[in-house]
């Protein structure tokens, strides 16, 4: 009896401890169910030109990650365009968008973190011309920014809203810089330019005499039509107010910057 006893008792321990472990295992499950993983310690952003901003502010974040143990590797780029497709090839975790420049059909490959700022659309063009919109750059010379970049998408999508095609005007693929050196020289009649107010380009543009910038008079139409673009102004004098740079406000319209 006392035997027979004894195998019943070990049979509920058994039991018992089975039964323990299974609520153990599904307390476990559960929990992990609510934690968040842990933060990775490496990643990859996709920045920009190393003249641009999106360049210098991947530096900045690499800075305030390397505070907390995260590495992060910075490749730049052309710009926004091979910013989205290296996203969507995976070959990068992060990058910095532009408004306007990806599409429908990456949309939902992707997920914004937040909107950083506006960067505006700069159009510049010789002093000598008369420019009072889009309309008037038929048969001029116009670098719209290189390959790959969010400068040549939105310029290329606003001259084509105003009816431009291909033999409309000469579009060239420069850079901002490249741009900026051959307007001054004359040898361009236009260019497009995205970026902020304190780039290096955008000032030294300001402050050349025979250059000037051209004010989007039509930009409540343009950001109906592009609902990623907003109306912005430069107040006068912003720039430099001894001076009285710009010597009236300067009406622009402006995608904004984006963690992706």
């Amino acid at each position: 009896m006392a035997e027979k006893n004894s195998r019943e008792t070990g049979k509920d321990s058994i039991i018992a401890i089975g039964f323990s472990i299974l609520l153990v295992a599904a307390g476990f499950w559960t929990a992990f169910q609510f934690v968040e993983p842990a933060p990775p310690t490496h990643i990859t952003i996709s920045s920009g030109s190393e003249e641009g901003a999106y360049f210098e502010f991947a530096h900045r974040y690499q800075t305030i990650l390397a505070e907390n143990d995260i590495e992060l590797e910075i490749l730049s780029s052309a710009g926004s365009s091979e910013n989205i497709q290296r996203l969507v090839d995976g070959e990068v975790d992060i990058a910095f968008v532009q408004g306007g420049s990806s599409n429908q059909k990456n949309n939902d490959k992707l997920l914004s973190l937040g909107s950083l700022y506006y960067e505006p659309i700069w159009l510049f063009y010789r002093k000598s011309l008369t420019i009072n919109g889009i309309t008037d750059l038929a048969n001029k010379k116009i670098a719209i920014g290189p390959e790959g970049s969010g400068t040549r998408i939105v310029a290329k999508q606003l001259l084509e809203k105003n009816g431009f095609n291909n033999d409309s005007a000469e579009l060239l693929e420069l850079t901002g810089k490249e741009s900026a050196s051959a307007l001054i020289a004359g040898n361009i009649d236009v260019l497009f330019l995205i970026a902020s107010p304190d780039s290096d380009t955008v000032k030294q543009l300001l402050t050349t005499e025979q250059i000037s910038l051209m004010s989007f008079e039509r930009a409540d139409a343009y950001t109906r039509l592009n609902p990623y673009l907003s109306r912005v102004t430069l107040p006068q004098g912003i720039i430099n107010l001894e001076k009285n740079i710009p010597d009236e406000e300067i009406i622009l319209l402006a995608p904004t910057a984006n963690l992706v």
